[in-house]
């Protein structure tokens, strides 16, 4: 097999799993994924959070979750995804832009008085590539594309803020 078909394999073998296998949040609770015809913030924040991150924390006063909205829109040759992290619950104002590339996209927001304290993160084994972490009175969410298993060909095709909340579309191809 040659290196351009091994690799067409491999990520046409992840985003079947990412398509068809259940997703699953870091609490052990199971959703299937849920398709839109178009994403946008609005179709995003449909129903119920897909993703429930457990917070760890190393010290202070913590929340115990954060939530997620996730949604899939797919397509002949791939599929893009649409999040929505709700940090609007333990932020004392709405994120802003913290750092950026062609692969990542990071967000920032001052912490409420009640988590000013809090030191802690929040990861999915299942969704590494989605980041929440807390120190220095302040609440960070990071999208990292380099974070995908096996690192199929992606990209960020919007982020913005919607409701004080980090909002990221991302691609990929099949």
């Amino acid at each position: 097999m040659t290196h351009s078909l091994k690799h067409a394999a491999i990520v046409s073998s992840f985003w079947v799993g990412l398509c068809l296998s259940p997703l699953v949040a870091a609490q052990g609770q199971e959703t299937t994924p849920n398709t839109v015809d178009q994403l946008t913030p609005m179709t995003v924040l449909a129903g119920t959070p897909e993703i429930i991150l457990t917070v760890k924390p190393k010290a202070g006063t913590c929340p115990k979750e954060i939530w997620m909205w996730q949604k899939n829109r797919y397509y002949e040759g791939g599929g893009e995804t649409g999040i929505v992290v709700d940090l609007r619950r333990v932020a004392a104002s709405s994120v802003r832009f913290f750092a950026s590339s062609d692969r990542f996209v990071s967000y920032k927001a001052p912490l409420k008085p009640a988590y000013a304290t809090c030191q802690a993160q929040a990861i999915s084994k299942d969704f590494p590539y989605y980041k929440v972490w807390f120190q220095s009175k302040q609440v960070y969410f990071r999208f990292d594309m380099d974070a995908i298993p096996q690192h199929p060909l992606t990209e960020i095709t919007h982020q913005s803020i919607y409701g004080g909340n980090p909002y990221v579309q991302w691609a990929i191809a099949d």
